[in-house]
């Protein structure tokens, strides 16, 4: 955080607020107070990320200004617009009267916006090699491979580009655009700064180019891959579109590094503007005399055999796990790059053997028992699609056919689609035109200008087919797929979301083929024994050979098993889970996860035992960790999921939360929920392997005990929204503190994609900077008045708790202020997904209380409420606000146990209640547990009277005892953590009373 008028000194311009000058360039005396004093937190382009203390940048864009937004971005909390021109801010004053807002006038607003984002991080480029790496095709190839080829020179980079974010610690975000906004890149940076990293790479578009995104970032090494025709529709010609590219690297310091494709005819253009401002130049070629070369031997569909000489490799044979002459190319590109950043020779030939795939680029579907090849690439481009369709067509063995699914994107240059067309006509035995992302057009104009080029190349043996809908055109072509054929499915790779008009859909190729090609992968969310092998790169198959094994679910405890799942052999401290693979066997398992390898005796002994009892043709895989196989055969099913994933955690409320969204959801959605409590590193992978492939919307729970838990489990589930319900005292024996719980739970946040959405707590301090950490969308709920979602004139009656939500009357069939809060929760989770209220409101009347969460408890004389799940503060502090509200009763007795897992505050917070329950003045308090004698002193210390309160050492000696000290009339809430067992009170209350 930085002050306005400093800012403005340092980086130049005018600055007014009102009719007074803040800064022009310099410190000015006659600034007025109030505007002088404004610091200024962040930078953004976007109106609907600003936060409170915000400078937004308003400049004209292709289809709109940001001057538009301007009343968007103060309502919002923004304290300065900067603008490259003054603007009248009359209007806005006269919508908000009270509203303070400084102008910052700069010719250069929008470079200037990303240089003062840089700034206000600490510029973190400066701590670190950055590489862009710009060109129409094999950006995000070039990108992952120099990636992967840094890591293997022992540093630890980043991977920012189109197919999502990877920083250090492996922490994940999805990308809306292939270069995001200047704020969003620094950010990134700044976030992989905090984890140890020391290098990125950098997708660069010409639209960021153009845009000046790269603004306040200093690269050591920009990278030239090609140029061909595309986006001429923003460019207009392809000496525009050469020219916007060039200005990368005439933007380069010197010192600096450009590496050039001398294959490119525009080759020269980036080499003079590099050399032009200082920086050196390596080239790459793999058809004529440059510093890094190779030749091609031989590539097929499983890799690439060539050679490779130059810059310190002397003519080196390699195999690389990549096929076809563009990833050579590619490859090229980023060993150069690696070794200008200080890579070894010897690191970057390892490193190139071992180079995976970017996701979604000639990426192989695993087709069962089909017998066909299935790919999906992103190539949306007619170079691209000719080099991949080339490769594939090569390989199709004799008698087959190769298969093509594509489309052209809408609102995007239309002068590619005839050319792709004709590309495909050519390579293709059969082709199925469909479309890409339609966006505003209509997706059948589309397809007439691709028909244009088919129609051009057609061969008579081309079959034609026409399929609007992706889904079908996909699923069309492989019912049309027969043994040996080749299906491509081209244009999206990797892409989850398809843009139809103004709705943006879930939607992957990826998971449609999943679900579509191999028998046994239903709706119902089962999977192959292959693919667990698939998805577990460790685990090896020693028992019987069946890759084709049908496996229903998974299961990890033996008695919950049903026939025909994949047993998960857990181990914990007291037991081994190889130890009930014959039981498992016995109750019908389908197949094991068991721990350890093939040279193990502990496995030899269990194969030994399986064998004598009637099981040795189970499907059996050996795993030396089945924990972390388990955590990744959930993110591969997570990928086959098509649908909104909403993460839910928070340090109350989690449950009830989402007990309250599985029943809202369930009628406009087909909803899958988290079982119970599964929020741990067992329980989410679980939920995530239950969720039928043809969920709508999934929703997990996710708890943490301890740092990089919560990081961790949003890394399986992919997350596309989350809430988080409040910060609390919880779990402070692993946390630390309420800062340390907030920055593990605002993990959270930080996973969430740009186009996703964030539910927050308004009255929740920690909300402001946990917001800040997040490009999603930010929704609020409050209790007073102070959210987007906003309940009032809250009061109780007939068991449930009534409240207005803005004009409409809410009857809420459950009890207390923290129940209101745990709707309003999931409320602002509809509006997250994109339903209105009136489509889930009906259902509120259907809600009931989560188990053991302020349950209401017949019994005979008493008001009983069975609150005994758990403890920490805050529900203890919610518990206390309902038991209080429940007037005409004799008294209001409060059955309480220790809060565990609060650490070396456990005394501190146990006291503090008891000083809480004296002033809240309670008729009886019987307290169970080692840790509450610090509640009873605090009790004590705060004047409640001695004959009120009971301690009890251990619910063994309370919960016999305690049925005689209640009385016919009172009201009674039992709370405590759940190691207590505090339920026994409860059960022994019913019996007493009945």
């Amino acid at each position: 955080m930085m002050q306005l008028n400093e800012l403005v000194k340092e980086f130049g311009g005018i600055c007014t607020f009102g009719n007074g000058l803040i800064g022009c360039g310099e410190a000015s005396s006659a600034a007025p107070q109030v505007g002088a004093a404004l610091s200024v937190s962040a930078v953004q382009f976007d109106s609907r990320e600003v936060r409170n203390g915000d400078l937004f940048v308003a400049v004209p864009g292709t289809l709109e200004s940001g001057a538009d937004y301007l009343a968007d971005a103060a309502g919002r909390g923004a304290v300065a617009v900067l603008t490259p021109a003054g603007l009248d801010l009359s209007s806005v004053h006269r919508e908000m009267p009270g509203l303070h807002l400084a102008q910052w006038i700069h010719p250069a607003a929008r470079r200037l916006g990303g240089e003062v984002a840089a700034r206000l991080l600490g510029n973190p480029t400066r701590e670190m090699q950055l590489a862009a790496i710009t060109g129409t095709n094999g950006k995000t190839s070039t990108a992952h491979i120099l990636g992967h080829l840094l890591q293997a020179a022992g540093r630890s980079p980043a991977v920012l580009g189109t197919a999502g974010h990877r920083l250090a610690g492996g922490a994940q975000f999805e990308a809306s655009h292939t270069t995001p906004d200047a704020p969003r890149i620094q950010g990134l940076l700044a976030a992989h700064r905090e984890r140890g990293g020391d290098a990125a790479v950098l997708e660069v578009s010409s639209h960021a180019l153009s845009q000046e995104r790269t603004a306040g970032l200093d690269f050591s090494v920009a990278v030239f891959t090609n140029l061909s025709v595309d986006h001429l529709d923003y460019h207009g010609s392809m000496e525009e579109y050469a020219a916007t590219k060039a200005l990368l690297f005439g933007s380069l310091s010197e010192g600096s590094c450009a590496v050039i494709n001398a294959d490119d005819s525009f080759a020269d253009m980036m080499i003079h503007a590099a050399r032009a401002c200082g920086a050196r130049v390596v080239t790459y070629s793999t058809r004529r005399a440059a510093d890094l070369t190779a030749v091609l031997q031989r590539t097929d569909l499983e890799g690439s055999s060539l050679t490779i000489n130059g810059m310190g490799i002397s003519t080196v044979e390699l195999r690389m796990p990549l096929a076809g002459r563009y990833n050579v190319d590619n490859a090229l590109a980023a060993a150069a790059a690696a070794l200008v950043l200080g890579a070894s020779p010897s690191q970057v030939v390892e490193g190139l053997a071992t180079t995976p795939g970017a996701p979604g680029r000639l990426e192989r579907i695993p087709s069962g028992q089909r017998g066909c090849s299935v790919f999906v690439d992103y190539a949306h481009s007619e170079d691209a699609l000719g080099e991949v369709l080339g490769l594939l067509h090569e390989e199709v063995p004799a008698g087959a056919r190769l298969l093509t699914v594509f489309g052209c994107g809408g609102d995007r240059d239309p002068s590619k689609r005839a050319p792709m067309g004709r590309v495909a006509a050519g390579f293709s035995d059969r082709l199925f035109i469909t479309s890409d992302n339609p966006r505003g057009e209509d997706p059948l104009c589309i397809i007439d200008d691709i028909l244009m080029g088919v129609r051009q190349e057609e061969q008579d043996d081309l079959t034609v087919e026409v399929e609007p809908d992706r889904r079908r055109a996909i699923q069309r072509a492989l019912e049309c797929a027969r043994e040996g054929d080749v299906v491509l499915i081209a244009g999206k790779g990797h892409e989850t979301r398809q843009v139809i008009g103004d709705e943006v859909r879930c939607f992957s190729d990826r998971a449609v083929v999943m679900e579509t090609l191999a028998p046994g992968r239903g709706s119902d969310g089962g999977f192959l024994f292959r693919d667990l092998l698939e998805a577990c790169p460790e685990a090896r198959s020693v028992g019987a050979d069946q890759p084709d094994r049908h496996l229903a679910g998974v299961a990890t405890d033996t008695r919950e098993l049903r026939a025909g799942e994949l047993f998960c052999a857990l181990s914990g401290p007291n037991f081994d889970g190889n130890d009930f693979a014959a039981a498992a066997g016995a109750a019908g398992a389908g197949a094991l996860l068991l721990r350890g390898n093939s040279q193990d005796l502990d496995a030899r002994q269990v194969f030994a035992e399986l064998s004598k009892n009637g099981h040795g043709e189970l499907a059996v895989a050996l795993h030396p960790d089945p924990q972390a196989a388990l955590g990744q055969l959930a993110a591969w099913h997570r990928q086959r999921l098509n649908c909104p994933v909403v993460a839910v955690t928070g340090s109350c409320g989690k449950t009830t939360t989402k007990d309250i969204l599985a029943t809202l959801l369930a009628t406009p959605r087909r909803v899958s929920v988290s079982p119970r409590s599964f929020n741990n590193a067992i329980g989410v992978p679980r939920t995530l392997l239950a969720a039928p492939t043809d969920t709508e919307t999934l929703v997990v729970e996710m708890g943490t005990s301890g740092p990089g838990e919560i990081d961790a489990l949003c890394g399986l589930a992919a997350p596309t929204g989350g809430v988080i319900t409040n910060i609390g005292a919880s779990h402070l024996a692993g946390l630390g503190s309420l800062e340390g719980v907030a920055r593990e739970k605002g993990a959270l946040a930080e996973s969430l994609p740009a186009d996703g959405f964030l539910v927050l707590n308004a009255h929740c301090p920690w909300t402001p900077s946990i917001a800040a950490r997040t490009a999603a969308r930010v929704i609020t709920f409050s209790v007073d008045g102070c959210g987007e979602l906003n309940a009032t004139d809250l009061h109780s009656e007939n068991g449930c708790s009534l409240f207005k939500l803005g004009e409409l009357e809410i009857a809420l069939p459950m009890l207390g202020m923290h129940n209101v809060q745990n709707l309003l929760a999931a409320l602002g989770v509809c509006l997250g997904l994109g339903l209105e209220l009136c489509e889930v409101l009906p259902a509120v009347a259907e809600l009931k209380g989560s188990h053991r969460r302020l349950q209401a408890v017949p019994v005979r004389g008493l008001a009983l409420y069975d609150d005994t799940y758990n403890a920490n503060p805050q529900s203890v502090g919610a518990g206390l606000r309902f038991l209080c509200g429940q007037h005409g009763h004799a008294r209001r007795v409060l059955v309480l146990g220790d809060m565990l897992e609060l650490g070396r505050v456990s005394g501190e917070e146990h006291h503090a209640l008891g000083l809480e329950i004296a002033r809240r003045d309670l008729d009886l308090v019987l307290l169970v547990g080692e840790h509450t004698l610090a509640t009873a002193a605090g009790a004590l210390a705060g004047g409640l009277q001695a004959e009120r309160v009971v301690h009890f050492q251990s619910t063994a000696d309370a919960w016999n005892i305690i049925p005689g000290l209640l009385r016919d009339g009172d009201v009674c809430l039992v709370k405590g953590s759940r190691a207590l067992g505090l339920e026994r009170v409860i059960r022994r209350l019913v019996e007493v009373r009945g």
